[in-house]
């Protein structure tokens, strides 16, 4: 009779299937990955894949899972708002296979769905509602862990009393997604004047009270008609 396996070994187990899984769809596609593949990948029979996994969007799920808990526990090393922007701008290694898209304070190698693979995830995102509700509560989740942490920043007085913590929350995630996107396709666009401009930027908005930009005080926009 086959000795019933320890809780770490199952562990161990499943994160080896979703770390295979996730090379697979980097390497074909989300499409073109299938789940005789990722067995191969992973050394596993179909009906080892199936016990664990009956489909690719629970595959999706599960690596969505995986990449927030690690999100939420570099998060919570993140003591001051240097830290917080540090995450959103630091830059990703040239090397590293997930960078760009979806990456976080440069844990691009240990993160499942960063990389090339979320680019195919935020498409099929628009034809797929299974796959649209996970990237949903996973972006969630990591956009209310980054809102608690501003919020903190700006209780010790770290930033501006009137910032509003969701609002900068989504500031820093688009800026961060943005310039992954754009080291994807040019890298050498994110250089240290960028990083210097993009911190500059945040910088700014966290420290200037809000109120100091409302649209009463900027200048006129007013073009002429050609």
């Amino acid at each position: 009779m086959p000795r019933p396996r320890s809780a770490e070994h199952e562990a161990a187990r499943r994160a080896h299937i979703l770390r295979a899984a996730a090379a697979c769809f980097r390497q074909r596609g989300l499409h073109g990955a299938t789940m005789a593949s990722i067995c191969k990948a992973a050394g596993i029979g179909t009906g080892a894949l199936y016990h664990w996994f009956p489909s690719k969007e629970a595959l999706i799920e599960a690596m969505a899972e995986t990449d927030l808990a690690l999100i939420r526990g570099f998060a919570e090393r993140l003591h001051s708002f240097e830290d917080l922007i540090q995450s959103a701008i630091g830059p990703p290694a040239a090397s590293d296979h997930n960078s760009g898209l979806g990456n976080v304070g440069g844990l691009g190698p240990e993160l499942l769905l960063a990389g090339p693979l979320a680019f195919d995830l935020f498409a099929e995102a628009s034809r797929n509602p299974r796959i649209h509700a996970i990237l949903h509560a996973h972006y969630s989740g990591v956009r209310a862990t980054f809102i608690a942490r501003i919020a903190a920043a700006r209780a010790r007085g770290d930033i501006a009393a009137d910032v509003e913590p969701a609002a900068l929350g989504i500031l820093i995630g688009s800026l961060r997604e943005g310039l992954g996107v754009i080291a994807t396709i040019e890298p050498a666009f994110i250089d240290d004047a960028m990083h210097r401009l993009a911190r500059a930027m945040l910088e700014s908005v966290a420290h200037r009270p809000v109120n100091a930009m409302s649209p009463d005080t900027l200048p006129s926009r007013n073009v002429e008609a050609p």
